[in-house]
């Protein structure tokens, strides 16, 4: 066992690939209905196209087509287990649903939305701890 202070905590495969991207998927879904209760009740309605909403909405294309690229390799190059196709199935819907809340906050006349913005939170933290984990792993492999 290595020296608590010197070697740092490594996040476990099952944690890193599973857990850390279900986590901000999950977030997503359940405060999704809070969000169809705002835009419901927002007086507010379209807001016109802009530099802002059109970025939001290609960045989340983007991320909706690397999901489906994901979710076509493990597919194909699965070891069996049903949680390999699971995951990224679960990012591909939530980014679509994510999509689509972008798309109806535009609509509905909300400019920001506290759950869209507490889901990238979540994700980015989440990401970060597995690409620190993978990026510690690698380097470790090469030395």
């Amino acid at each position: 066992m290595g020296n608590p202070k010197r070697d740092p905590p490594r996040v476990d495969a099952m944690f890193r690939v599973h857990i850390l991207v279900w986590t901000p998927c999950l977030f997503l879904w359940l405060f999704s209905p809070l969000e169809a209760y705002y835009l419901i009740s927002s007086k507010f309605r379209n807001i016109p196209w802009n530099l802002f909403n059109r970025s939001k909405l290609l960045f989340t294309s983007v991320l909706i087509l690397i999901s489906l690229l994901d979710f076509g390799h493990a597919i194909i190059y699965s070891d069996g287990y049903t949680v390999s196709y699971l995951t990224p199935l679960i990012k591909l819907l939530t980014f679509v649903l994510l999509g689509t809340l972008i798309l109806l906050n535009r609509s509905h006349g909300l400019r920001a939305s506290g759950c869209i913005f507490l889901f990238a939170l979540l994700l980015v933290l989440c990401g970060v701890a597995q690409f620190r984990t993978e990026l510690t792993l690698v380097l470790t492999e090469v030395s």
